[in-house]
């Protein structure tokens, strides 16, 4: 019995794959829910258009820049600037003072305040109640401060851009198909290699060049993933009923193909590093689905997040193509719009293409 434990003990340690993500894999996984895994709706950009420049909009606005939950990102001057960004994604919430707000505060009885809140956002009911609560506090405030009740009230107007009633599926059919489309083309190509013999087969039996050998690798699993996709579109805009035109599906090609081929190399470089299909499919399945559901922005906002795990997130190519077919599917915008995201999805394509080759390279001479 002795010597048998000792065997198995010994047989665990030469598995140091296996060794270390048991090890470590769980604490990492306790760290990242803790972190990621919130209620909270931290760092919710906010534009304010004030078209009336008084001590009370000015004073409003500083409430919402020193508050934990919200942060003044621009000052606008148009409601063209707020279109912008809204469609850019480059705010979540925008505050638009009417003309004279202070003087109609002291002459009417109901003053109305517009807030425009992105309905694209999985958190856009709870920051539009953040939004309310606030506003609510501060009119209190004012009340006490006046020593007498006052005969105002601020009403916000909120309006839901994109997504007036809320639907649930419109937030979440992006994100699922971002996610699904990494870990269906990575689950196809993960195992495209077969340990030391396949390489040793395909350098004997098909002797051609590692560009080409890729190609191979990749042609057929990217026909099979972009019918798949088509399929999955299908599904969302005749059966779930969410709109889409012709004109954004054609704006999608582009990056849902970089996306394809970025997430099939992707694959093709856990499979030529993997000693084993059990390690590949690990690294696959559990490792690579588990970061994308956490940080790609489909579940919890990325803003809320720990600076730390933020820069982990803009690691993750499901991230970018999630906020490209909101951006382009929901909003809707311009190709132009997600200019930043296409280029850094060629970014991954090209990294995990140069290291696909490499690496096939280097496994192709040592087979001989």
């Amino acid at each position: 019995m002795k010597r048998l434990l000792q065997r198995e003990f010994l047989r665990l340690w030469r598995e140091q794959w296996v060794f270390w993500t048991v090890l470590l894999l769980p604490a990492l996984m306790v760290l990242l829910f803790g972190s990621v895994v919130t209620t909270d709706i931290r760092g919710t950009r906010v534009a304010v258009l004030d078209n009336s420049h008084d001590a009370l909009t000015q004073q409003l606005t500083q409430r919402f820049d020193q508050n934990p939950y919200f942060t003044v990102t621009h000052r606008l001057t148009s409601y063209e600037q707020l279109d912008n960004l809204m469609r850019h994604d480059r705010i979540d919430i925008a505050l638009v003072f009417g003309n004279d707000f202070a003087a109609d505060m002291m002459h009417m009885q109901e003053v109305n305040l517009q807030i425009l809140v992105d309905g694209t956002d999985n958190q856009a009911a709870m920051r539009a109640s953040y939004a309310e609560r606030l506003i609510q506090e501060w009119q209190r405030e004012l009340m006490m401060q006046s020593g007498t009740r006052p005969q105002f009230m601020i009403v916000p107007q909120m309006q839901m851009l994109y997504n007036p009633y809320q639907r649930g599926d419109i937030n979440i059919v992006p994100g699922a198909i971002s996610l699904l489309l990494l870990l269906m083309c990575t689950l196809v190509t993960c195992l495209a290699f077969r340990g030391h013999g396949e390489w040793k087969r395909l350098r004997d039996l098909y002797p051609v060049t590692p560009p080409k050998l890729v190609a191979a690798k990749l042609l057929p699993a990217f026909c099979l993933c972009f019918v798949s996709w088509l399929l999955m579109l299908f599904a969302a805009v005749v059966l779930l009923h969410i709109p889409m035109s012709f004109g954004v599906f054609c704006s999608l090609l582009l990056g849902t193909c970089i996306y394809m081929l970025t997430s099939l190399l992707l694959g093709l470089l856990i499979s030529c590093i993997s000693r084993s299909n059990t390690m590949a499919l690990l690294l696959a399945g559990m490792v690579l689905m588990g970061l994308s559901i956490l940080l790609s922005g489909m579940m919890f906002p990325v803003e809320s997040m720990p600076t730390w795990l933020q820069y982990i997130a803009d690691l993750i190519p499901a991230k970018w193509y999630t906020d490209l077919l909101r951006c382009l599917w929901l909003t809707p915008a311009t190709l132009f719009a997600v200019s930043k995201e296409i280029l850094i999805l060629c970014g991954f394509f090209l990294i995990f293409a140069l290291g696909v080759m490499g690496q096939t390279v280097k496994n192709l001479k040592s087979a001989q």
